[in-house]
């Protein structure tokens, strides 16, 4: 018996990569890893430059369109962004150099 959850459909691969792509034209040089899993109604969007764990997830529920997905996507990337004291817009090394770490050398995120 095939277990579907743990498939990987080819929608959810298509969606994933336009949304990269997208939240690299908004963010270029961020290194954005996005998530899609249709099938459960949920996309994942984090900034591993920033934090492999921390980012936000998006319910598809509720959105009817592409151009609706694109939005929140785009708005949680820079959210993201400034959560962790980073301008919206192209990846900048010395800011990113001087942001606030904890005890472990993670980056300091506000979590408001």
């Amino acid at each position: 018996m095939i277990d579907t959850e743990q498939l990987i459909f080819p929608q959810d691969l298509v969606l994933q990569k336009d949304l990269e792509l997208l939240l690299h034209r908004h963010y270029p040089g961020h290194f954005w890893c996005v998530d899609v899993n249709i099938r459960q109604g949920m996309i994942n969007v984090k900034n591993l430059f920033l934090s492999g764990t921390m980012g936000f997830r998006l319910k598809l529920q509720g959105i009817f369109t592409a151009s609706q997905v694109e939005h929140d996507v785009m708005m949680a990337g820079g959210e993201l962004l400034e959560r962790y004291k980073l301008a919206r817009g192209a990846f900048d090394v010395s800011r990113w150099c001087a942001l606030p770490t904890d005890r472990r050398g993670n980056f300091i995120a506000d979590r408001g």
